[in-house]
């Protein structure tokens, strides 16, 4: 068994043990470990103008069809956000920055 082979297993815990929140990506439901950030950052994801609020989230590969896009949109409990950037896959889990909540003041 290879360390890429032990951490997918180990996923599952993670992500079947009540530490998973369920969201809708593009259309397609899973579980994900969401991990909220700062709630007025300055900024959004195009621009320094304005606030926007931050997340950080990991979902496992398997439970997507493709590689995760900046600004595909993700849905958490009645919450849109985007994906702002890929920051990792590690073991079969891809690490994703979210924004939400932008808005043009500062």
């Amino acid at each position: 068994m290879t360390l890429k082979d032990v951490m997918e297993a180990d996923a599952s815990i993670f992500f079947g043990d009540g530490l998973a929140v369920s969201a809708d990506y593009n259309g397609t439901t899973l579980e994900v470990i969401l991990e909220y950030g700062d709630d007025r950052a300055s900024g959004n994801t195009f621009s320094g103008d304005g606030q926007s609020a931050r997340a950080r989230c990991w979902v496992q590969a398997s439970d997507l069809d493709e590689r995760p896009q900046p600004l595909d949109t993700i849905t958490i409990d009645d919450e849109s956000w985007q994906v702002a950037r890929v920051t990792e896959r590690d073991g079969g889990i891809w690490g994703l920055e979210l924004v939400g909540r932008e808005t043009v003041w500062g």
